[in-house]
């Protein structure tokens, strides 16, 4: 899904108030007539409240808290395998080869 924010800085002057009463007015009446442009606009305004409420994000990081606190890190043993073993097959077999070649 690709969503193109193609008036997020003009947005983000109306939502600062840092537009002049003139571009005020031309930016109300385009978002009168572009339907694209108001979903735009509603979009950063939901996106704004949303980070603004404390207690939301206070929410969230204690449920973070909770399920990290429920997760229980098992220790799980290393079990070594006995490799030496495998060397000493594997020098034997050599062993026995160089032999069998020799005869």
């Amino acid at each position: 899904m690709k969503n193109n924010f193609k008036h997020s800085a003009t947005i983000e002057q109306y939502l600062a108030n840092e537009m002049s009463p003139y571009e005020r007015v031309a930016f109300r009446k385009e978002i009168k007539s572009n339907p694209e442009l108001s979903q735009e606009l509603k979009l950063s305004q939901n996106i704004d409240s949303a980070l603004m409420r404390d207690d939301v994000i206070d929410l969230r990081r204690k449920l973070i808290l909770a399920i990290n606190a429920g997760r229980v890190v098992k220790e799980v043993p290393v079990i070594r395998m006995n490799s030496r073993k495998w060397w000493y097959a594997a020098a034997s077999m050599l062993a026995l080869c160089a032999v069998a070649a020799t005869l």
